[in-house]
């Protein structure tokens, strides 16, 4: 295997590291990311917010819209993180789920 190919134990690391990067601060996770363009992706969330807004706009107060903004916006940069991750169609991932049957 070549040195700078991806194994599935590093492809399973890289992913932990994104899942828990909104966590260490969206500002230092948002420098990480290549510049996009603004509108892009403010419209994309704009969208979503208005689905959330005719779905549970009734049953939720401003501070929690806001926090439903922020948290589209962190799943939009997160997943645009991984589009960025090479993959091939023979990659398998890290782990095989197996049930114990009792």
């Amino acid at each position: 295997m070549p040195s700078n190919a991806t194994n599935r134990r590093d492809f399973g690391k890289k992913l932990a590291a994104l899942a828990a990067a909104p966590l260490a601060g969206s500002a230092a996770y948002a420098a990480d990311e290549p510049p996009k363009p603004p509108d892009a992706r403010a419209a994309t969330v704009q969208a979503l917010m208005e689905i959330v807004k005719v779905r549970y706009g009734a049953h939720l107060t401003e501070e929690q819209m806001k926090s439903v903004q922020r948290s589209l916006q962190r799943g939009l940069l997160t997943a645009d993180r991984l589009k960025q991750f090479p993959l091939k169609n023979s990659d398998e991932p890290d782990f095989v789920f197996r049930a114990e049957l009792p």
